[in-house]
């Protein structure tokens, strides 16, 4: 009966060590707050405002994209643009940053696009979450993805709800 024998399917190589070491060196001093993948790169976000690129041969690439700490990120699967999330100011309302991973700007650091303050008024609010469907849109909300979504949405602990209409190629307008 080999039809109810279960098949061997290797999805990885497993390899001890093939960085070096280098990533558990990046987090001495801080610890990863946010992860993403997409567009062949794994993306970690860190306490320190750090956000590191790293690529299917483990290259790294580091750049600093918040003054305090980097809470949410999400980098589109077949485009180079990355949205993150996070603090730059003690009480002041998160930015939400929409960053090319492909164009690199006179500093060094992938181009930011667009940097939108998360919520418009004066009161301190958290991002809690942030999502995105099928068509590379994305919303935020603080009990969950919703599976279909055609805006570009943030919701905060203390429900606020900031919408941006159309996908995130429109922040590049």
């Amino acid at each position: 009966m080999a039809f109810l024998e279960w098949r061997k399917f290797h999805f990885f190589d497993l390899k001890k060590n093939v960085d070096d070491g280098k990533i558990a060196e990046l987090f001495k001093e801080s610890h990863v707050t946010t992860t993403s993948n997409g567009n062949n790169h794994l993306i970690l976000g860190d306490s320190l405002g750090q956000i590191y690129i790293i690529s299917r041969s483990w290259y790294v690439t580091s750049f600093r994209g918040y003054e305090i700490s980097v809470d949410f990120s999400y980098q589109l699967r077949n485009s180079p643009l990355l949205v993150t999330i996070g603090q730059d100011e003690p009480g002041i309302n998160p930015l939400i940053k929409v960053w090319d991973t492909s164009r690199i700007d006179k500093n060094g650091m992938p181009y930011c696009y667009r940097i939108t303050r998360a919520v418009p008024n004066n009161k301190v609010v958290q991002a809690s979450a942030l999502c995105k469907d099928k068509e590379q849109k994305f919303q935020l909300d603080n009990i969950g993805c919703k599976k279909k979504c055609s805006v570009l949405a943030e919701s905060m602990q203390e429900s606020h709800f900031m919408i941006g209409r159309n996908d995130v190629s429109a922040f590049l307008i």
